[in-house]
């Protein structure tokens, strides 16, 4: 049997058959899976890693868990920062690909294993020296502030640029894993700050953040299509899927486990923003996103759109 085999042909979950099929718990949970209209196949979802896809590390802290339940791995007591170059987020690809530091540890153990040379005595204090004066330079130098700091409400990163705007949608996502719910936020402004429509829509069951945010974007994109309304400047909060619907940064390493999943949602963000003219498609500060946001958090408490 498929996951197939539980949804009827109108797209909805075979109550009947799942609650006869599994105990109520393993039910309620089935059933407030969200089913959406795209038809992607089915993949493995490995459930120790938010994004459901394998890594090395997801591995290794399950068999040490399983050979050592007493006692916890390394990364359990400190902190999972980059300890040489204080990277906010120590991954297997940072580790290999990335950390300078962690690059030039590779270089002289790939040289002194297959050519048998090392690095003399005098060479590592003049490299050392040259790192040293590098990190002094740079902690000297006085950082730019962003134009996104000076201004809230002028994003960056957009597909297009054609200001000044009329009418402005913001969008945002949120989600309760306790209530296994999810809420989408969109509010439309115009240029001068006047609010013509808050909307707060919320939806059964959960999934990674990043769909997520993919799913409330093209909610807000349906809603304005369905009503006719086309502003010609969209703003999320969620710079991954703006780069990746802009930019085409499927190259991502961080994207990679997503694409099967998110491909099927940006192919209907793209259709969908071809019905608005000269739209702009922009990446804005999180903090700047507020009033969405808290639209968002609004609808995990409800149970049907209310408009504002």
């Amino acid at each position: 049997m498929t996951v197939a085999d539980l949804i009827t042909p109108n797209k909805q979950w075979n109550h009947a058959l799942i609650q006869s099929l599994f105990p109520t718990d393993i039910s309620q949970a089935i059933m407030v899976i969200p089913l959406h209209t795209i038809s992607t196949l089915d993949t493995h979802f490995w459930s120790l890693t938010p994004h459901g896809s394998y890594t090395v590390n997801s591995g290794y802290h399950l068999a040490h868990s399983q050979l050592h339940q007493n006692e916890p791995t390394p990364s359990d007591h400190k902190s999972l920062d980059a300890y040489r170059c204080h990277y906010h987020d120590e991954t297997l690809e940072h580790a290999l690909f990335r950390c300078l530091a962690a690059q030039k540890l590779w270089n002289c153990r790939n040289i002194w294993l297959h050519e048998g040379l090392s690095l003399s005595p005098d060479q590592i204090l003049r490299e050392a020296s040259a790192y040293f004066e590098h990190y002094t330079v740079c902690n000297k130098k006085t950082p730019t502030p962003s134009p996104a700091h000076d201004d809230h409400f002028r994003p960056n990163d957009s597909c297009t640029s054609s200001p000044p705007f009329h009418h402005w949608l913001f969008v945002d996502a949120a989600q309760d894993s306790q209530l296994l719910k999810m809420g989408f936020g969109m509010t439309i402004h115009t240029n001068s700050g006047k609010v013509l429509l808050n909307l707060a829509k919320p939806r059964s069951g959960i999934t990674t953040p990043l769909l997520m945010e993919a799913q409330a974007l093209y909610s807000a994109l349906a809603w304005c299509h369905e009503h006719s309304f086309y502003p010609d400047s969209i703003v999320s909060d969620c710079n991954v899927l703006v780069n990746y619907i802009c930019k085409n940064e499927t190259h991502n390493l961080h994207l990679n486990p997503f694409v099967i999943e998110i491909n099927p949602f940006v192919i209907e963000i793209k259709s969908l923003l071809s019905y608005f003219p000269n739209v702009s498609l922009s990446y804005i500060l999180r903090g700047a996103n507020h009033a969405a946001h808290c639209l968002a958090k609004t609808a995990l408490g409800l149970e049907q759109e209310p408009y504002g």
